[in-house]
């Protein structure tokens, strides 16, 4: 977007996309100097993404399913005439006990690092409960110990951040 206000003065304005500015205005010249002020509007657009993801797992024991499924006397559950309300009835209890023995489970991920995974997240809060250790009781024992943990574990990030970055390249 190009805008000139006087043949021999030109003002550039370079955007990647015009409506992102509105209401541009020309105002008076700061001091005595010849250059005029702009104002605009700019309108900016957040992408607000989550610092997580997040999945949700359902895990059915279905063991303890089939049993209740079992201990219902079906035959006199569905004696009614109609197949349609036998349908029904069938399907609501079929739906409870499904309900009954499934477990929902939300897993959520943060997005910050997505290359820690699980097992490097239980190493780190390993080498931490190595240096609390060491900090209650300030031993030199206790202190190899978090030092010893602490360079195969920055292998083991540096190495899961190399393989992040390559597979998303």
């Amino acid at each position: 977007m190009t805008i000139c206000l006087f043949s021999e003065t030109l003002d550039l304005i370079i955007l990647s996309d015009v409506n992102l500015l509105s209401n541009l205005n020309y105002g008076s010249p700061v001091g005595i100097s010849d250059h005029v002020t702009l104002s605009a509007q700019l309108q900016l657009f957040c992408n607000l993404q989550g610092k997580k993801t997040v999945h949700t797992k359902f895990y059915t024991d279905y063991a303890v399913l089939n049993h209740d499924i079992s201990n219902i006397d079906w035959e006199t559950l569905l004696s009614l005439a109609s197949v349609n309300d036998n349908w029904i009835i069938f399907k609501e209890h079929l739906v409870q006990l499904v309900d009954k023995n499934t477990v929902k489970q939300t897993v959520t991920r943060s997005t910050k690092k997505p290359w820690i995974s699980k097992k490097l997240l239980l190493m780190v809060c390993k080498k931490r409960a190595l240096w609390k250790r060491f900090k209650n009781s300030r031993s030199d024992t206790d202190y190899a110990a978090p030092r010893a943990y602490s360079n195969p574990l920055s292998v083991e990030i540096n190495a899961a951040k190399k393989t992040y970055e390559h597979r998303t390249c």
